[in-house]
């Protein structure tokens, strides 16, 4: 088999964007229509059937379970999406880098991006149930962390080796910079919340609900601050 013509490799970046952009946003879609259907149903204790909720029905806890994955959801959405924009879509105007674009990337990605998935459908399945969902959350957030500390590294050695092209090399700089902010973040906000996960009159307390929300609320509001360059790159013009 001959070699690629740079057409072809464009066309392979193309394809693959499309594919993981598609696919996220199937998973996505099913992990907030199940958010929403725990947002307005309940299961009843006695007949154990999923009921309409009343007003009434709609405690404290319910809301801030519901708004934390939303806004969860929306940046991680967000921060995916962009990733794969920046790797993929943008890199059909400029060239197509061995480094950045190899076979086992591309799979990389497609994996991450299932277990995201994963992860968020079953936080939306625990929107009933306080510690599970925190539980789920500080995986999310750990998880998150674990892949960022590649990606952070692999994006370090690629840069420091000088085998990237201009183009892949900025993108290459720009996700390095992104992944060390969100690293710290997530990193702080979840060993915030262990101590309260893992001490039995901490997670029963009263504030536990309101120290949850406001850590989780923190870690997407410093996230976008953070990295507002990357999420909104039009915000340099």
């Amino acid at each position: 088999m001959g070699k690629m013509s740079n057409k072809d490799r464009k066309e392979v970046l193309r394809n693959t964007h499309n594919i993981l952009t598609w696919l996220w946003i199937l998973i996505m879609v099913l992990a907030a229509g199940k958010a929403i259907q725990n947002l307005i149903y309940y299961v009843d204790p006695v007949t154990r059937n999923e009921v309409l909720r009343n007003w009434s029905d709609f405690t404290p806890q319910v809301v801030v379970l519901f708004l934390v994955f939303l806004f969860t959801m929306v940046r991680f959405y967000h921060g995916d999406t962009r990733y794969l924009d920046r790797t993929y879509l943008e890199a059909q105007l400029a060239e197509f880098d061995p480094e950045v674009h190899s076979y086992f990337d591309r799979i990389l990605d497609f994996y991450i991006l299932v277990f995201h998935g994963i992860i968020f459908y079953a936080m939306a399945s625990f929107e009933r149930e306080f510690v599970g969902f925190v539980t789920v959350y500080v995986i999310l957030l750990y998880f998150n962390v674990a892949w960022l500390a590649v990606l952070y590294y692999r994006q370090r050695a690629r840069i420091r080796r000088g085998a990237l092209g201009d183009d892949s090399r900025q993108a290459a700089m720009e996700v390095q910079r992104a992944a060390k902010w969100w690293i710290v973040n997530n990193m702080v906000c979840a060993s915030l919340l262990v101590p309260l996960l893992f001490t039995t009159d901490c997670i029963k307390a009263p504030y536990s609900l309101t120290i949850f929300g406001i850590v989780a609320m923190a870690n997407t509001i410093i996230d976008y601050l953070g990295t507002k360059y990357f999420y909104f790159p039009l915000a340099r013009l």
